[in-house]
């Protein structure tokens, strides 16, 4: 009876074991819309551990900003403790962004340690008196585009922030020639954005979000996450891009993510990142990613000073089918005819080997920056290489 009870006593653990680990879930993310275009992660206990407060106290730059006599003294009594702003600084700091028709907004959350300390900061920062509510459990904070909210130790900051959605900058109204009427901004409830942050479904936040998920996996003092398909790039809201209205972007950006890791570890900075593409943008990179970097080009490079350095290996054909997903394809053969060449020419030139390192980084004695810039590309057939020298 005894074995059998240690058996299962085992199996249990290793059960629990093996759930956590293929856990497609992530306690950051639990409050974070899943539509969030841009998410900092700060790893509170790792970086303090790091980097020790009282040591970031000794730097110079540290004490130049304290002797200075226009720092507020409520900076100052953060620079002393950090803890003083009521936040536990120790745990999950998070930053993100949400794009929406009328602009967006910034949010940060974390978690509060000492209310009182979290409240008295607060009002200390606000320009203007802050107005103090209470609803359902969710204490407020409100000025000027700003609401601060806490619930028990779960805290919500969110700003307004109408200026990420291009159009409003650009929506004027004309009564003359000479006069502009801006329209008055759209003003959020930002009480109500902080509520449906408390109450927001799993299922609609990025604590199911699997590629989200897989990055708050990765050990890291800090995590960065960017959906590039959220930020709606090339859509008619966005100033500027309506010429491109007629390449089919969406296909690009469809389902891209990209994620980065960073960190601190003897002196030096360790940084990672993942990119995510949607399926035909993956498709076409496996089907037309090449093999290796041709060594060699690296070993010409004229100098040992190398500042950066970029090498890319791919087939040639993949340029073809991409400009294809972008439905640019016609466009790109009437523009390369006027200048003596075509498409096949221009893929046929080179091998798919490419190369651009920057070197010998100096300064004049104005301290203006020169470098030396070498740009390599393989050749591939020689007289379609020549085409593109003729029209160049």
């Amino acid at each position: 009876m005894q074995t059998r009870s240690k058996f299962f006593s085992i199996l249990s653990f290793f059960a629990v074991l093996f759930f956590s680990s293929c856990s497609k879930t992530n306690k950051e993310g639990r409050y974070i819309p899943v539509n969030a275009v841009f998410v900092v992660h700060l790893n509170g206990q790792t970086l303090n551990t790091k980097l020790p407060w009282e040591e970031i106290k000794q730097s110079e730059l540290f004490k130049e900003a304290y002797a200075d006599s226009s720092t507020p003294a409520i900076a100052k009594s953060v620079m002393d403790n950090p803890e003083n702003t009521g936040i536990d600084v120790k745990n999950d700091i998070l930053f993100f962004v949400i794009k929406d028709s009328s602009g967006g907004y910034v949010a940060v959350e974390g978690t509060v340690k000492d209310a009182a300390k979290f409240k008295q900061f607060n009002n200390s920062v606000n320009k203007s008196p802050a107005t103090e509510t209470e609803k359902d459990g969710i204490h407020f904070l409100n000025s000027d585009k700003m609401t601060v909210s806490w619930k028990e130790q779960k805290f919500v900051m969110i700003m307004d922030a109408p200026g990420m959605n291009g159009m409003n900058k650009m929506k004027h109204l004309y009564d003359d020639s000479t006069t502009t009427i801006a329209p008055p901004e759209p003003k959020k409830d930002l009480n109500a954005i902080a509520t449906q942050i408390f109450s927001l479904k799993e299922d609609n936040s990025l604590g199911k979000e699997e590629k989200f998920t897989d990055l708050m996996k990765t050990t890291g003092d800090i995590h960065f996450w960017v959906n590039i398909e959220a930020l709606g790039l090339g859509s008619s809201d966005m100033p500027g891009m309506a010429a491109l209205s007629m390449i089919n972007l969406k296909k690009i950006y469809e389902g891209s993510r990209a994620t980065g890791t960073v960190n601190f570890e003897n002196g030096k900075i360790n940084a990672d990142f993942t990119s995510y593409s949607g399926k035909e943008m993956t498709d076409l990179v496996k089907k037309y990613s090449g093999d290796k970097i041709n060594s060699d080009m690296v070993k010409r490079i004229p100098s040992k000073n190398i500042a950066g350095l970029l090498a890319l290996n791919f087939k040639p054909e993949g340029i073809r089918e991409y400009l294809k997903l972008l439905g640019v394809e016609g466009f790109a053969n009437m523009g390369t005819a006027f200048l003596g060449f075509n498409l096949d020419d221009f893929i046929k030139a080179n091998k798919g080997d490419i190369m651009l390192a920057v070197t010998d980084v100096t300064q004049d004695s104005s301290g203006k920056p020169d470098a030396s810039i070498l740009f390599s590309a393989s050749i591939g057939d020689k007289p379609s290489f020549g085409k593109l020298l003729d029209a160049g």
